[in-house]
């Protein structure tokens, strides 16, 4: 009679790492350079906006909103 061996969940998923951990390395690095590779989307070096204000003094505008924004629209973000 022909036996047949039955493998546990965790002997499964070793024996795929084994064979295929050249791509979970690619995706974890594809995940992390998500995630950090471009400043943590706005959390980190040279994100979108940020706290630290105006980069250069002549970027400032006296007043805080544009020469054309009327008074009820001064604190409003536009582009």
């Amino acid at each position: 009679m022909l036996a047949i061996k039955l493998y546990s969940p965790k002997e499964l998923q070793m024996a795929w790492l084994s064979e295929n951990w050249i791509w979970a390395i690619f995706g974890v690095a594809f995940i992390a350079m998500h995630m950090f590779g471009h400043g943590g989307h706005g959390g980190g070096h040279g994100g979108h906006g940020g706290a630290g204000g105006a980069k250069r003094p002549d970027d400032e505008r006296v007043g805080g909103a544009s020469p054309t924004a009327s008074n009820d629209t001064k604190s409003a973000h536009r582009h």
